[in-house]
Formats: structure tokens, C-alpha cells, sequence
């Protein structure tokens, strides 16, 4: 799993470091399902909304050749709550590059 973040003025958050880590990722894990993970805080105001953020990994998937094979998904738990119910084995959150 890999939480996904829409920060411009961080590094982590940039588009390209992010197509580059859900492309490893899913190279890493060819017979896993890879979720793209939108956390939405209900009680936050962004300036992004959840729903345009998968929108835009979407298209970036697609762009990419990941699409099908990496599966996006906005939650509004905790997305470790998420990862546990899907069985996921690992987490990765977007501290930085996955090098």
C-alpha cells in the first residue's frame, strides 16, 4: 500500500516522486495488488479534494501503463485500519523516496 499525498511544496508529494514510487512498487510486487491510498480527514478542509486527488492518480496511472494494475481508493479511516482490512503486508507512507 502507499498512502498517496497531494503537497506540492514537499518533495514527497510531488507528482513525479510519486508516479516513480508507485512504479517501483508495483515492479517489487508483481503478484500482490498495490493500493494508491487517498486518507480523507472528513473534519479538513483541502484545496485538493479526495475525490479530484484519485482522479489525477488515475490519469497518471493510466498514463503510466499502471492502470488495472495498481488500484486506487480514498478512505476515511486510519490507513493502517484500511491496510489491515485489506490483509496488507506493507505500508509505505511517503516520508521520502523509496530508493
Amino acid at each position: 500500500m502507499y498512502p498517496f499525498t497531494l503537497t506540492p511544496t514537499q518533495p514527497e508529494g510531488s507528482p513525479y516522486t510519486i508516479r516513480r514510487n508507485v512504479t517501483r512498487l508495483n515492479a517489487r510486487h508483481t503478484t500482490r495488488q498495490v493500493y494508491a491510498v487517498i486518507g480523507v480527514n472528513e473534519s479538513k478542509t483541502y484545496a485538493v479534494s479526495g475525490k479530484d486527488r484519485k482522479a489525477l492518480l488515475e490519469r497518471m496511472l493510466v498514463e503510466t501503463g499502471l492502470s488495472g494494475k495498481v488500484e486506487v481508493v480514498t478512505c476515511s479511516e486510519y490507513i493502517w485500519q484500511f491496510g489491515k482490512r485489506m490483509g496488507a503486508k506493507v505500508i509505505l507512507k511517503p516520508d521520502g523516496p523509496l530508493d
